[in-house]
């Protein structure tokens, strides 16, 4: 499961359960305090951990979403690329001389 609830480390502000975009996160009137009611629907945005103010959401990704985003946002256009200067910058760049002024 990628998102629980430290209960002991709770104090019910259901700051958890209003922001949960996803309504991950349920409240259970009976007992007054949040419980893990969809965690199917959880998109991994880390809101709900985000807002808890005393550290009660524990929100880990899973493998299968670490490999998600790496398809997403890591390419390999970003992979280092050697750069070919023109002949004719050589001699603005001081190839083999002293670029100091005498």
């Amino acid at each position: 499961m990628s998102v629980s609830i430290i209960h002991s480390k709770c104090k019910c502000c259901k700051a958890c359960y209003t922001n949960c975009p996803a309504d991950v996160i349920g409240w259970d009137t009976r007992d007054n305090h949040p419980f893990i009611a969809h965690v199917d629907e959880c998109n991994h945005c880390g809101v709900c951990a985000m807002e808890c103010q005393y550290g009660a959401i524990k929100h880990v990704l899973p493998p299968s979403a670490r490999t998600e985003i790496n398809k997403r946002y890591i390419s390999p256009v970003w992979a280092p690329q050697k750069l070919e200067w023109p002949a004719d910058w050589l001699p603005l760049m001081g190839e083999g001389r002293s670029t100091s002024i005498k």
